[in-house]
């Protein structure tokens, strides 16, 4: 299932990779969805973590590789667990309002094929609200 969501953060975009660079933060600004986060390899712009998650009222424990381009971009890609194969990428781009965020999102259920097509506007509600709890807490943060 592939969307791309757009939304206009009112911070600096530098301050927003020193926030978001930051594993650590995850359970700060998105309490209600990363319930855990273990890092498991670090190297330069790249991490994976294993992280305790609950995304649509379901917990899952995936394992996650974030590769960081500071300040442009972020890419995620779901290495096991429930969403294998997913990936998301995130441009961040200046804007005289602060900063624009494109998300490009590839979701892949391996349970869910058959009714992914029905679920897919619930899924992308439900991401657009928890991309609005992250934005509403990094301009808390500025």
């Amino acid at each position: 299932m592939k969307f791309n969501i757009e939304k206009t953060i009112h911070m600096n975009r530098n301050k927003i990779f020193d926030i978001i660079s930051n594993h650590h933060n995850f359970k700060i600004l998105l309490p209600r969805v990363f319930l855990s986060i273990k890092i498991m390899s670090f190297r330069a712009k790249t991490y994976v973590a294993e992280e305790h998650i609950n995304i649509f009222n379901d917990e899952k424990i995936i394992t996650s590789k974030y590769v960081i381009n500071r300040p442009f971009s972020r890419e995620i890609s779901i290495l096991g667990g429930d969403g294998k194969g997913s990936h998301i990428t995130e441009k961040y781009t200046e804007i005289c309002e602060g900063t624009k965020l494109n998300m490009n999102i590839d979701l892949k259920f391996n349970k869910l094929k058959i009714i992914n097509y029905l679920l897919k506007n619930k899924f992308i509600k439900e991401t657009s609200n928890i991309v609005n709890c992250f934005v509403y807490e990094l301009e808390k943060r500025d």
